[in-house]
């Protein structure tokens, strides 16, 4: 066979297994590669997180707050002075506001008081010290009720003033009820401080604010 029938023979073969050789098919494209979940941890309480995550949620115990409660103790004033105490703030206070341009408010009376008797709270004022918590704010109390403008200002509610001094003195003070009565019935012969006019309750407030502290 001749060279050129053997290439013509090769060449139609080849044609041949070319046309029935099926077509490969088209590649396919690659879907992208899911994301991993991953794992996120999360402290605190009420955390919601989507998407598929894995989540640790951490409960944390809630802040412990500490309240400090002053209970009266051995050596320290009464809970019944602790009160007497607060009154009298109170009506220094109220008396600052009525007579004052610029009055002093509840925490810089205490202020002043813990201060003068060598304490960071009145519940710890020792109780022999009490007479001399009480004789601080009366002193307090009488210098604003004995201010020039006091009486103009005040008109009649100062002497009811005057009859609340009074009375928590004589509570205050050992017989000092029967010796506030013995003095107004000798000076005024009254037995109640109602049968007094303004400047014979003055008078008596006075006298009783006079008393030694014992």
């Amino acid at each position: 066979m001749s060279n050129d029938n053997f290439s013509g023979h090769s060449d139609r073969l080849r044609k041949m297994l070319d046309d029935t050789t099926p077509a490969k098919p088209p590649a396919r494209k690659r879907a992208p590669a899911k994301a991993k979940a991953g794992n996120v941890s999360i402290s605190g309480t009420g955390n919601v997180v989507g998407d598929g995550n894995v989540i640790h949620i951490n409960h944390l115990p809630a802040p412990v707050v500490n309240r400090v409660v002053v209970v009266p103790g051995e050596g320290v004033i009464t809970a019944k002075q602790q009160a007497d105490l607060k009154a009298l703030v109170d009506d220094i206070v109220a008396l600052e506001s009525d007579l004052r341009k610029s009055p002093k408010r509840h925490a810089a009376v205490w202020s002043a008081l813990n201060k003068k008797m060598g304490v960071t709270s009145y519940h710890q004022i020792p109780g022999e010290s009490f007479n001399s918590a009480l004789k601080y704010l009366n002193q307090w109390r009488g210098r604003l009720q004995s201010g020039k403008s006091a009486p103009k200002k005040l008109g009649d509610e100062l002497t009811e003033r005057r009859k609340k001094a009074i009375h928590a003195r004589c509570r205050n003070v050992p017989n000092g009820l029967p010796r506030r009565k013995a003095y107004m019935q000798e000076h005024f012969g009254a037995a109640s401080l109602t049968d007094l006019d303004p400047m014979q309750i003055e008078q008596v407030y006075r006298y009783v604010m006079g008393w030694k502290q014992t």
